[in-house]
């Protein structure tokens, strides 16, 4: 999905994010998608592939809907708590959609996480 097509299917204009290393970035804040409040929403967009991930930043009290729907849509995951050095303990749930994987990721001091990306595993390979 190219830059149009993204922005379109959200109804949201995206807005690039100024780094040096990646010119591929671009956000909006503040957003509604489905009903729940996003504070940040990130894609990265490749001129050749198109959309290659999609980062959201919801509010920690949106989180219990958020992994009920996806264990809904996509099963159950895997999940583990991670403690990170210099930093406070997280919770990560996984999923491998086939076609992408899906991380979900609670920390105290952030805001809950959930990213999307392209598989670069074949799940029939194993």
């Amino acid at each position: 999905m190219d830059l149009k097509n993204v922005e379109s299917h959200l109804g949201v204009s995206l807005i690039p994010i100024k780094e040096k290393t990646n010119q591929n970035l671009f956000q909006v804040k503040d957003i509604q998608i489905s009903g729940l409040p996003v504070e940040v929403l990130r894609v990265r967009i490749e001129n050749k592939d198109g959309l290659r991930k999609l980062a959201y930043e919801i509010d920690n009290e949106n989180m219990t809907e958020v992994l009920a729907g996806l264990r809904y849509r996509f099963g159950s995951t895997v999940g583990t708590s991670v403690d990170v050095e210099g930093s406070s303990p997280q919770q990560q749930w996984i999923w491998h959609t086939g076609e992408d994987v899906i991380v979900a990721v609670k920390s105290e001091k952030r805001p809950f996480l959930l990213s999307y990306r392209p598989s670069l595993l074949d799940p029939s390979f194993l």
